[in-house]
């Protein structure tokens, strides 16, 4: 539902491995998936889940950051039974969001 994607280019070959990126990312979650050219996290909050994926091109030079933030059936349940206010509770996952949007930025 709220998503985002962050180009990164410029990386040298050398440096730019999806790990070294991962570590300086905040709240990633589990490695669901990895392989030399992607890696992929999953984080499962109380009111949302957290997708991110993280591709590195061939030639190692550009990294791209792809990130879902999903609200899942409890923040559903709450927002259909307690509407309009229970709307309230998908702030919760767009506020992740943005928080990681500031930490992708500071890459």
């Amino acid at each position: 539902m709220f998503q985002g994607i962050k180009n990164m280019g410029g990386l040298s070959p050398d440096d730019g491995t999806l790990g070294q990126i991962a570590e300086r990312l905040p709240n990633l979650g589990i490695v669901t998936m990895e392989n030399e050219r992607q890696h992929v996290f999953t984080r499962s909050d109380t009111f949302f889940t957290q997708k991110t994926t993280l591709t590195l091109t061939k030639d190692g030079t550009q990294a791209t950051i792809v990130y879902v933030f999903a609200p899942n059936w409890v923040s559903w349940a709450l927002g259909i039974c307690f509407f309009p206010l229970g709307c309230l509770i998908f702030l919760l996952a767009y506020n992740a969001k943005i928080d990681f949007d500031n930490s992708v930025a500071l890459l």
